[in-house]
Formats: structure tokens, C-alpha cells, sequence
């Protein structure tokens, strides 16, 4: 079965803002836990790479 974006975000963002596990969710939706691990890391990846580059940056420049 292929699902959207929207619904992998939001299964990645609900094992994110929740305190249930990826499996619990997985089971949720009738998902394999591999597929939301995935989902989860592809998604989050990018936005976690993005925040520790501007962190990076941002210590990394002097102060004036």
C-alpha cells in the first residue's frame, strides 16, 4: 500500500509527541514497525541536520 506524505508525517510526528512506542503506533495503524522507523528517520533526519548546522554556525561565529 502507498500513503501519502501527510500521513507518514503525521505517523512519525505522533511517536515523536508521544509517549507510545514506535511498535504501539506501527499497531496503531496496522503498520510494520521497520516502515515507521523509517518514516521517522527520513522525515525528522533532515529537520534534526537543519537545526544542528544553524547551531554549528552559530557557534562557530565570532562575536562582534
Amino acid at each position: 500500500m502507498k500513503y501519502n506524505t501527510r500521513f507518514k508525517m503525521d505517523v512519525a510526528f505522533e511517536v515523536v509527541q508521544t509517549n507510545q512506542s514506535v511498535a504501539e503506533v506501527a499497531k496503531k495503524y496496522g503498520i510494520h514497525p521497520s516502515t515507521v522507523y523509517r518514516w521517522k528517520r527520513d522525515i525528522l533526519e533532515p529537520f534534526i541536520n537543519a537545526l544542528n548546522e544553524g547551531f554549528m554556525a552559530k557557534i562557530q561565529r565570532p562575536n562582534k
